[in-house]
């Protein structure tokens, strides 16, 4: 790779970082945005319904708009969609009426469905054998992005007081970090001697495309993030309030916020760690054991969270199910790129799975705690979707005589 092919393809990674960490925090801000009594007031119901519709808004942006985007440079169309988003997120930070607040920032998260899809597929162009690393280092960026955004929200509502202050700055962040989105081939020409012409956004360059990736490898790999996406959105939204303040205070003392904040970042904090790993493991685009020995991880890892009453157990259970959730992204985003002209819009039917399991997590989660009258119920759940999976995956194993390799 050229200095100045590599120097565009590190904008990429940062503008996945400053993405990542200032959409995360703007989301994570968003429960204190709508409950600030006097001005604005969401209920519980009525939340789990703002977060499941914007879940649902990007999945809709994810699948329709890289399409429209094909028409336009990649470039430009990205860039706008990042800004039209930050943008829609700072007017949302004024709204007062709940149902502009919907509008407005479900239109913001579906906006970010022109951005990633796009986004990946310019990382995704190059070289066929580097794929993988690249993909590699992309997932380490935007996970550590996502690791940290957490924190980034605290700081912000910490320093200024006023979540809709705190909600401005990260969507003005969000606006901002676009200007980091370059076209990663379009400085080849300029490196040599011409000869060789910079490759669409979206394919690998010196190689043909190639018809197939296997559709039905791909299936597979979309249930698998599908999954994990539920998973994690039943941990992300019961967890806080799965076990009742009481029980948390009698694990965790005083200050069982910042205990129950820790836990959930052993989650995503496995799922950085995986990324990372990945990228010393050059063979792992190809290996057929990836996904299911992840699914197998991510049973095990389950079972510890919910079954065993520890901190140090549920930690590590919740640190193996992140590193599952590392592979099945990983394995999807490399078949969504590999050897396709239509990388984009293969990338955004990824993003939709992984939004989907956004969408269906919450609400499963809720349903089940209402029906049974247990907060422990969805943990359960989580427990025996990711069991069920373990077992398919240990049949088509059986039946594979090359399933390991």
């Amino acid at each position: 790779m050229s200095s100045s092919s590599g120097s565009s393809q590190r904008r990429l990674l940062f503008a996945a970082l400053a993405m990542d960490t200032s959409f995360f925090a703007a989301l994570a801000t968003l429960p204190f945005f709508v409950k600030r009594a006097g001005v604005l007031w969401f209920g519980d119901a009525m939340l789990g319904v703002l977060l499941a519709s914007l879940g649902l808004s990007y999945v809709v942006g994810a699948l329709f708009l890289p399409r429209f985007q094909a028409r336009f440079d990649p470039v430009r169309s990205t860039r706008f969609f990042g800004a039209l988003s930050g943008a829609l997120f700072v007017v949302g930070s004024w709204m007062t009426d709940p149902v502009l607040v919907f509008v407005t920032l479900a239109l913001g998260r579906a906006a970010l469905g022109g951005f990633w899809p796009t986004l990946m597929a310019m990382v995704g162009s190059g070289d066929r054998d580097a794929l993988g690393a690249r993909i590699a280092r992309f997932n380490t960026w935007w996970g550590t992005g996502k690791a940290i955004a957490f924190l980034v929200c605290g700081s912000l509502l910490t320093a200024t007081g006023d979540p809709a202050l705190a909600l401005r700055v990260a969507g003005a962040l969000m606006a901002l970090c676009v200007v980091l989105v370059v076209d990663p081939g379009e400085t080849s020409a300029s490196t040599g001697s011409g000869a060789e012409e910079a490759a669409p956004v979206g394919t690998e360059r010196g190689r043909p495309e190639q018809p197939s990736t296997g559709a039905r490898e791909f299936t597979s790999a979309l249930l698998a993030v599908l999954l994990g996406a539920t998973i994690g959105a039943i941990w992300e939204s019961q967890f806080p309030k799965g076990l009742g303040a009481a029980r948390y205070l009698e694990l965790f003392g005083e200050h069982y916020e910042l205990g129950v904040n820790a836990l959930l970042f052993c989650l995503y904090g496995g799922q950085a760690a995986c990324f990372f790993a990945l990228r010393a493991w050059r063979s792992w685009p190809t290996s057929r054991a990836l996904v299911r020995g992840a699914t197998l991880l991510l049973c095990v890892g389950q079972v510890l969270a919910v079954f065993v009453a520890s901190v140090p157990i549920c930690a590590l259970g919740l640190c193996m199910s992140g590193v599952a959730l590392g592979c099945f992204f990983s394995k999807c985003l490399w078949l969504a790129q590999h050897g396709r002209r239509d990388a984009a819009r293969r990338s955004g039917i990824h993003e939709s799975a992984l939004s989907l399991g956004s969408v269906v997590g919450p609400p499963l989660g809720g349903l089940l705690a209402v029906v049974t009258a247990s907060l422990h119920a969805p943990f359960v759940l989580a427990a025996l979707l990711a069991a069920g999976a373990a077992a398919q995956a240990l049949l088509r194993a059986r039946r594979t005589p090359d399933g390991g390799h």
